[in-house]
């Protein structure tokens, strides 16, 4: 497993080694990492608690629609940031074409990937001790000289969420929007990211923000946002 192995900052990211960016964080520190949440407008930039839990703990909380916002910067080059630094934590956040990679491997997803189409992308999930869970994906995707960047979010109070929810969301809307192309299965076979996709159609459409409501569904919420780029 990824897990084992030394890492960077970038080799991190994809398969979101938690104990590399738990050893990272005391050296950082919470004010200094307050700081910089705050010029990102990242949320509720909470890293009060644990060093090393905050934002898994349920501390440092952001909305789809925060996220969007964020990673609209982030993609647009306009974060406080040398460009240098950004540039090289979107190499690390590319995907291989048709997967997403998260802390438990390599997915495939259910959707045909031609050359051309590329996902930069992060995963996140997490349950606190409330018992609330969520699942993230949040990134750009690429069709040639189309981007859309875009936040997916499942998130559920008791019962917990697969961590990989928010990916199957992401990519079953893309295809309802016609964005992407299902892929063709034979018989019953089906990849594991497209395993227990069930996602209602959204209730309105709106091409350049996307469906901006949550999807209800026995205590299960979800929540897809994008914006061309």
């Amino acid at each position: 497993p990824k897990w084992n192995l030394d890492h960077t900052v970038f080799s991190a990211m994809k398969p979101s080694v938690l104990w590399f960016f738990q050893r990272m964080a005391p050296r950082i520190g919470a004010e200094r990492a307050h700081e910089w949440l705050q010029r990102f407008a990242y949320g509720n930039t909470d890293t009060s608690g644990p060093i090393t839990l905050y934002w898994v703990n349920g501390r440092l909380r952001i909305s789809p629609d925060e996220q969007l916002a964020f990673l609209t910067r982030f993609y647009g080059d306009t974060l406080p940031v040398t460009k240098a630094h950004v540039d090289r934590l979107q190499a690390a956040m590319l995907q291989a074409p048709g997967t997403v990679e998260n802390a438990r491997g390599v997915h495939t997803l259910d959707a045909v990937w031609r050359e051309g189409i590329r996902l930069n992308s992060k995963t996140g999930a997490t349950t606190i001790e409330s018992g609330e869970s969520v699942s993230w994906l949040v990134g750009q995707l690429s069709i040639d000289e189309r981007k859309l960047t875009f936040a997916s979010a499942t998130w559920r109070s008791k019962g917990g969420v697969d961590t990989l929810d928010a990916t199957r969301l992401a990519i079953q809307t893309f295809v309802d929007r016609a964005v992407l192309k299902r892929r063709a299965r034979q018989g019953e076979a089906r990849s594991s990211v497209s395993r227990r996709v069930n996602a209602s159609p959204p209730e309105r459409s709106d091409p350049t923000a996307g469906p901006k409501i949550s999807f209800p569904l026995s205590n299960l919420k979800k929540r897809f946002c994008s914006v061309p780029t």
